[in-house]
């Protein structure tokens, strides 16, 4: 972007949570506070969930329950992460809950997002970037291309 003139220096980065993608834009952007989408995550513990069949009708119940526990933790301290969720895997010691808890604890538990100092000031940031979504498609539908090049985006 250099070579067309233009300096980005944006405060915050909304994005989703794939850890390459953020460690990119960290490396681009050193000094901005990357954020995450609220609904996105979400969304992924959802869908992993249904992965591993616990949405099916006879666990689905359970599951509701564990997943709105897990929705709670990205807004408290890292140590305090901790001690939740430790209670939570006491709370839900079920085997086909295994799998679940052993992928969030490696996926999210550490997972430096901060969520806990931004909800207050920033929380229309922190929920959601479907506006960025929409935006982008928005765009893509009046240039006709997939995945434009920053070239096409400036003409």
């Amino acid at each position: 972007m250099q070579n067309y003139g233009i300096r980005l220096r944006p405060q915050f980065l909304m994005m989703d949570f794939e850890k390459s993608m953020r460690t990119a834009a960290l490396k681009v952007f050193p000094f901005a506070k990357l954020l995450g989408c609220f609904f996105h995550y979400s969304q992924c513990l959802w869908k992993w969930a249904a992965t591993k069949g616990l949405r099916a009708k006879d666990h689905l119940t359970e599951t509701k329950k564990l997943i709105l526990l897990m929705k709670i933790i990205p807004h408290l301290q890292l140590e305090k992460r901790k001690i939740l969720f430790d209670e939570i895997k006491t709370k839900f010691p079920q085997h086909f809950f295994r799998d679940f808890l052993k992928y969030w604890e490696k996926n999210w538990l550490s997972y430096e997002i901060d969520m806990e100092n931004n909800i207050e000031e920033n929380e229309r940031l922190v929920r959601t970037n479907n506006i960025v979504e929409i935006y982008n498609n928005r765009v893509r539908s009046k240039i006709n291309v997939k995945h434009p090049r920053m070239s096409i985006l400036v003409k």
